[in-house]
């Protein structure tokens, strides 16, 4: 008899978690946390998802790279494919470059409905105003609609190795101030016999990238819209030409030391941390810097800086997001709404809560900011925390130029290395010439880059 009370009791156990499997809503996100992970950033970010899993059992998040939805890389062309396909996840990831491609091929569903459930406050918090042009504008029924959420602000910033600018003589506290001490600089840490090079450019169509930060601070704009709210290309300005002209400095210069001889720039597919810690690499780069994570690497060996000021003395960079949205094929209502669930706390008061939380218990906390510490509860271990990184950061997005948003401008970068390339291989362009000869040369170059530009990424036919 007990027997068979133990057996019904097993098949009704059983059957009752088969039941409420079935009654989950099941979301597919293009990326969830690593549960493997022992990087304790990625560790609080997991718990960040158990947290929601906690507040929202009826919701079942599937990463869709486990799914199949998604190959394993975590690459735009990878996600651009599968959207076109229709085969992408519930839940995607874009940022400010991509948005008015997806909006306008109808990759996204309108969030409206949802960003009017949320509070005055939690909206400005979420959605800077440097970010809302991005987030929320017309779509292709001519309507301004919210299209996608932003997740960590991050910006632009100059990482440089503080045991190269030692070797160099130079003063690890003092990162250079403008583009002069930015070139003198990357000449003196530059050494052919230990492979130490000045600094970075990418290689083929994304060195426009590398070269976005020079743009900004010559004062150039990449895109610009008419008051008939057309977009059009206009990085051929003389403040363009003054960011190309220093860029193509930078790369046709060489240092010479003993027999060996080597650029200051060194090229490269990938702007990665294989610098940090090599004996060897790269002196000064430029990469992306978020509040929460900013100090994620050692200070002792990386020091931080400002994007060198151009020669108006503005400093300005690339400011950004990793954006969330809904992929507008997926029609379930039941879905939408788990969907928007996880967007709307993945980066809310209480994820970030759980993040600091966890940096604390694994003490890991000097990888955050000052800030963010005293925010949620931890003021004795934020006054151990240094402020001039915090400021720093501060003053750059306050300084920072939007990544390009305007039509079609998920190929920008292409765009903007085209010219570049092709002055590098121009014989009749060299360093040596006359200045005056030499920059209209390079507006020559940017001039037509800027035609082709506006035929084909704008679709805008030449008179």
């Amino acid at each position: 008899m007990r027997r068979d009370i133990r057996a019904a009791v097993l098949v009704f156990v059983s059957m009752a978690s088969v039941l409420a499997a079935a009654d989950k809503v099941i979301v597919s996100v293009s990326s969830l946390p690593d549960a493997k992970s022992t990087y304790p950033p990625s560790i609080a970010d997991y718990r960040v998802l158990k947290r929601f899993q906690e507040l929202h059992p009826e919701i079942e998040l599937r990463n869709a790279k486990e799914d199949e939805r998604l190959p394993s890389e975590d690459s735009e062309s990878a996600l651009f494919r599968a959207l076109q396909n229709g085969t992408a996840p519930d839940v995607i990831w874009l940022n400010f470059r991509l948005a008015d491609t997806y909006i306008q091929r109808g990759f996204l569903a309108p969030l409206d409905a949802y960003v009017a459930e949320m509070r005055v406050d939690e909206l400005a918090e979420r959605v800077p105003d440097v970010m809302k042009p991005v987030v929320h504008r017309a779509g292709a029924d001519g309507q301004q609609h919210w299209w996608a959420m932003p997740g960590e602000l991050f910006v632009v910033m100059l990482q440089y190795r503080r045991d190269f600018f030692v070797k160099a003589g130079l003063d690890p506290d003092r990162p250079p101030g403008d583009w002069k001490q930015f070139k003198d600089y990357a000449m003196k840490v530059t050494n052919p016999r230990t492979e130490i090079y000045g600094t970075l450019f990418l290689d083929g169509e994304h060195v426009g990238w590398s070269l976005y930060p020079f743009l900004c601070s010559a004062g150039a704009q990449v895109m610009t819209r008419s008051p008939d709210e057309a977009w059009q290309m206009s990085f051929d300005s003389p403040e363009a030409v003054d960011a190309y002209e220093f860029a193509y400095d930078l790369a046709k210069t060489r240092v010479d030391k003993g027999a060996k001889s080597s650029p200051i720039v060194e090229r490269s597919s990938v702007n990665g941390d294989y610098y940090r810690e090599a004996d060897t690499g790269i002196a000064m780069l430029f990469t992306y810097v978020t509040r929460d994570r900013l100090h994620d690497f050692d200070p002792k060996l990386i020091g931080i800086g400002l994007i060198p000021k151009g020669p108006t003395g503005k400093s300005s960079t690339e400011v950004n997001s990793r954006m969330l949205a809904i992929y507008a094929r997926q029609q379930d209502p039941k879905v939408r709404r788990a969907a928007w669930e996880w967007i709307r706390f993945v980066y809310s008061e209480e994820a970030r809560r759980v993040r600091v939380r966890t940096l604390v218990e694994l003490d890991a906390w000097r990888t955050t900011s000052a800030s963010v510490l005293k925010r949620f509860g931890f003021s004795e271990l934020a006054r151990q925390i240094p402020e001039g990184r915090e400021k720093l950061f501060d003053q750059a997005v306050a300084q920072a130029t939007p990544e390009p948003y305007g039509r079609n401008a998920m190929e920008v970068y292409k765009y903007l290395s085209l010219p570049f390339d092709e002055m590098l291989r121009d014989s009749s362009l060299t360093p040596d010439m006359p200045k005056d000869k030499r920059r209209a040369r390079i507006q020559e170059i940017l001039h037509k880059a800027v035609k082709r530009a506006d035929e084909e990424m704008l679709g805008i036919k030449p008179e």
